[in-house]
């Protein structure tokens, strides 16, 4: 399920070539680290989290998930909040405080202000869309 919906999104936003990110799952410690993420978006993600969970130095974890996916493990984690969070909002008409306690946000207003800077539109403007 989880594999599922991990492939689902990254097609679906089209982040990066294909043939690496398939690669990276078929890493076991990256691909454990990338379940780790999609089973817990909101959690308090760090590159130091991640490479723990990884099991190496957050210097080798963060070259080797950039060489793979093509973008900053942080990116990544930004980039499945904020398309879990259109989802969310448009499809399962959960309020922005929802959403943005879900994915970890300490207030509404930094989910929102994040969420502008990472789609351009407002919170508000994905549910009216």
């Amino acid at each position: 399920m989880v594999a599922a919906s991990i492939v689902r999104g990254w097609v679906e936003c089209g982040c990066a070539d294909i043939g690496g990110w398939i690669e990276a799952l078929r890493d076991p410690r990256l691909g454990k680290v990338i379940a780790a993420v999609h089973r817990e978006p909101g959690r308090d993600w760090t590159v130091a989290a991640m490479a723990a969970e990884m099991g190496s130095s957050r210097s080798v974890f963060a070259e080797r998930f950039r060489g793979s996916l093509g973008v900053s493990p942080l990116g990544y984690v930004t980039q499945l909040r904020m398309r879990l969070a259109t989802q969310w909002i448009a499809e399962k008409q959960l309020s922005i405080e929802q959403v943005a306690w879900r994915l970890g946000y300490g207030s509404q207003a930094a989910f929102s202000r994040a969420f502008k800077r990472s789609t351009g539109q407002t919170p508000g403007a994905v549910r009216v869309s």
